[in-house]
């Protein structure tokens, strides 16, 4: 018989007490908490809420972000417009193993930008993290404002005080600096993760200073859903609507988590590696009090006909069953919150159960200051690095030079990987990690490669791309976001890395390419065509694109070929092949980003041979030209 699930996440239960115990929750604790309002019932959740007098921080996704004492937190439970309860958590910095670290900027080119003065002179970025030093001299000239628990920004004179007990390696810091060594002369807003306040409330007061994109090398907490739905990448996705780019770090999670398709062992028990001992219980290690595993399957998140329940043994023999189990899980998401039982030994053995569910559901398990006894890299993506907003940039990492562990101009092993759970490639784009920074006793940071130190993770590779949105951003460039992004999409380079496929739209790995900013500043000043190859009477497709386009004119077509065009959105196509040789494409203003094709009849009689063709576009009212051939054969 199937069991009633709680609309509590495991961890909300234990700590506000359910049931009979009810009368003794502790109400002066609050917790952080993300309540999710059932389909179409935002508004009834959150006057459900109002009613208990608590502040709302913000609503995104569904998820209604507020800090409750436990007694409001189950009366909130019985509302018919509650789905689900789970709490708010900090984002983590993304772990950087020891011994490994980048020389960026001269992996990405930049330098070749700095020399002909391009900066990022003119840009904003946001760097949104966790600890900053603010008198870090690369950057410390260049801040224009921080935003968040002053706490988290440390001076000269707290860094340098013998008293001072803070932290003395910012993960914060280093991302500033490689932010600032890319493009050094880009402003910074500097945000802290750090506090009560929700990431909707963090994200308002970036807003405020109007930054032209940011970057971030934080995982926000795998509790949430992991299709991008959640309320993280929502509200990033507000951010790059006003005409931004987000650059996020991929995860360094490729060695901490596993996917696999249920498969029914003929009692409704999960299948996870035929290899196991017992195949139905898998090894995980919970070390601390705070230790979870999240258990995603892909289910409908707006139905609730998929049910799993989630059982964990202290031992691998332990009867099957809730009553020898140290947990079960059973909530009204399709996702259970495993944590670390008060009871057993590491490490525990997981179970998943069918309750009434069709059984075909692809599942994937994700740690939290804990880990598996199996591992898979693919669908290893964090939050926000999911998010489907194609304004996103979910950045891979690629090791730079010849120090550390792993061969240059390879991805790195933990570097997590796509596709995402609901199947888009989720990687966009790969940059540098293992770089130098300044040092950690000095200014904050990781220390120099020679020296043996350096900044490492995904988290190192994020804050080239947001140093790259400032380059392409400044008054030197002056792109825009479409531009930008697509710049740098169609300028990423393959890698070395026999593993590692041909950058493109289905590449899981590194997405569109390892990051060449000189690359994308050339595309972005220029046209780009193709030509075509054809046998003798075929038709040839020529194409052109290119940013702040006037007009196109295809030229030097022979005038006894026929043409025909795509029609541009809002432009007109000019035929004069006849008179002239040309083809010519115009709008009424300047196009921001253009994309045209021209299809060309030629006659049969032309057996062999190259022709070649001239693409002009007006840019500013200056002529940039391609030169495409189309071959006969």
């Amino acid at each position: 018989m199937s069991s009633s699930p709680s609309k509590l996440a495991g961890p909300v239960r234990r700590k506000v007490g359910e049931g009979e115990r009810k009368q003794t929750a502790d109400s002066d604790k609050v917790l952080p908490l993300y309540v999710r309002a059932e389909p179409g019932k935002v508004s009834a959740a959150k006057r459900a809420i109002e009613k208990t007098g608590r502040e709302i921080r913000s609503v995104d996704a569904g998820y209604i972000a507020v800090d409750l004492p436990p007694k409001s937190t189950l009366t909130i439970a019985e509302s018919d417009a509650v789905r689900h309860i789970q709490e708010r958590h900090t984002p983590r910095a993304h772990q950087v193993p020891e011994r490994n670290i980048s020389e960026g900027v001269g992996v990405m080119h930049a330098d070749t930008l700095h020399d002909e003065g391009v900066t990022g002179d003119g840009a904003r970025i946001a760097v949104i993290d966790h600890r900053f030093h603010t008198d870090n001299p690369k950057y410390s000239d260049r801040i224009v404002a921080t935003v968040g628990d002053s706490t988290y920004f440390t001076s000269d004179s707290e860094y340098n005080d013998t008293s001072y007990e803070g932290p003395t390696e910012q993960h914060g810091t280093a991302c500033a600096e490689l932010v600032a060594d890319v493009a050094p002369d880009a402003e910074l807003v500097l945000a802290t993760t750090i506090g009560p306040q929700s990431f909707g409330q963090i994200m308002n007061e970036i807003e405020s200073y109007d930054p032209d994109g940011a970057t971030m090398s934080l995982g926000y907490y795998t509790g949430l859903r992991i299709d991008g739905e959640d309320p993280i990448s929502s509200r990033i996705d507000q951010f790059t609507d006003g005409g931004r780019l987000f650059a996020n770090s991929a995860g360094n999670e490729a060695n901490a988590h596993w996917d696999g398709q249920f498969e029914n062992d003929g009692n409704d028990l999960m299948v996870f590696d035929s290899s196991l001992s017992t195949p139905t219980r898998f090894p995980v290690e919970m070390p601390y009090s705070g230790s979870e595993i999240h258990v995603h399957w892909d289910a409908d998140w707006s139905q609730d006909d998929q049910r799993y329940k989630v059982r964990v043994y202290d031992n691998e023999d332990d009867p099957v069953g809730d009553s020898s189990a140290l947990l079960t899980e059973q909530t009204t998401d399709p996702v259970e919150i495993i944590s670390a039982p008060s009871s057993g030994s590491n490490p525990y053995h997981l179970e998943i159960e069918k309750v009434d569910a069709t059984g075909d559901e692809h599942f994937d398990m994700f740690t939290w200051y804990s880990s598996l006894g199996r591992t898979t890299a693919r669908r290893s993506i964090g939050i926000p690095a999911t998010s489907p907003d194609e304004n996103l940039l979910s950045v891979a990492a690629v090791q730079a030079t010849e120090y550390g562990r792993t061969s240059e101009e390879h991805l790195k092993p933990y570097s997590s990987q796509g596709p995402t759970q609901d199947g888009r490639r989720g990687i966009d784009i790969a940059a540098p990690s293992m770089v130098s920074t300044t040092d950690e006793g000095e200014y904050g940071a990781y220390g120099a490669l020679e020296d043996g130190g350096g900044f490492n993770g995904t988290s190192a590779a994020s804050p080239h791309v947001g140093g790259a949105f400032g380059l392409l951003f400044g008054s030197a460039i002056s792109a825009s976001p479409v531009q930008a992004r697509d710049a740098l999409f169609d300028t990423g380079r393959s890698i070395v890395d026999s593993d590692v496929a041909e950058p493109g739209e289905n590449n899981t790995k590194i997405g569109h390419g390892y990051t060449d900013v000189a690359a994308a500043q050339e595309w972005s000043t220029s046209i780009h065509a193709t030509g075509d190859v054809i046998s003798p009477g075929e038709r040839a497709t020529i194409t052109a694109a290119g940013s702040d386009i006037e007009n196109i004119t295809v030229a030097d077509l022979w005038t006894d070929w026929s043409v025909d065009s795509t029609q541009p959105d809002g432009g007109t196509f000019s035929d004069d092949v006849a008179s002239a040789g040309t083809g010519s494409f115009s709008w009424d203003s300047t196009q921001s980003s253009v994309s045209v094709s021209l299809t060309v009849d030629v006659p049969s009689r032309y057996v062999g041979g190259t022709y070649v063709v001239d693409v002009i576009g007006q840019k500013s009212g200056s002529p940039v030209e391609k030169t495409v051939q189309i071959d006969i054969s």
